[in-house]
């Protein structure tokens, strides 16, 4: 039953993504269609596809199951979400707001729609929009990975002029 809930949702929202893409540059098209993917997977519980779009340096200090049990994972239930409407998308570089209104039914039987705008960025040429992982984490990452890399260059330079008849040889 939750599945038809998101081939309903789909069905809504599709068709007016599919017309809009072709007016859009290839990263609004990108954006909006995952975005319809994203919501589209956590209506029906699927919270991998959080996972799925977090940076990289969260994915590689937590695996699925980790992650799957932080506490996000607690909020209001997800099958109470009805739609979504993509306002508008804002690209700036590698990174892009888009803005949407969220439809949730209520448990007493009525509608209500919440604005929201999420923060989307460009990683290893794909539009990932963060759940729990931040781009300040994401460059510190960057800056140890980068750091590692210069010592491993130093070292091997250093053993490189030791083997070359260097003041070491004898």
């Amino acid at each position: 039953m939750l599945l038809g809930g998101a081939v309903i949702v789909l069905a809504a929202i599709i068709p007016v993504g599919c017309q809009q893409e072709k007016r859009l540059d290839p990263d609004r098209a990108e954006i909006t269609a995952r975005c319809i993917e994203y919501f589209a997977r956590v209506k029906v519980s699927d919270f991998r596809v959080m996972y799925d779009f977090e940076l990289p340096y969260l994915k590689d200090r937590a695996d699925l199951t980790e992650y799957l049990g932080a506490k996000v994972f607690s909020q209001p239930a997800p099958d109470s979400l009805e739609g979504i409407q993509i306002d508008s998308i804002g690209v700036w570089g590698d990174s892009a707001y888009a803005f949407l209104h969220l439809e949730y039914l209520r448990s007493d039987s009525t509608y209500i729609t919440h604005p929201v705008r999420n923060r989307w960025y460009k990683m290893d040429g794909h539009w990932i929009k963060p759940t729990m992982s931040t781009l300040e984490k994401q460059k510190e990452y960057e800056e140890e990975i980068r750091i590692y890399w210069e010592a491993v260059r130093e070292k091997q330079a250093k053993e490189g002029q030791g083997g070359s008849g260097g003041a070491d040889s004898r």
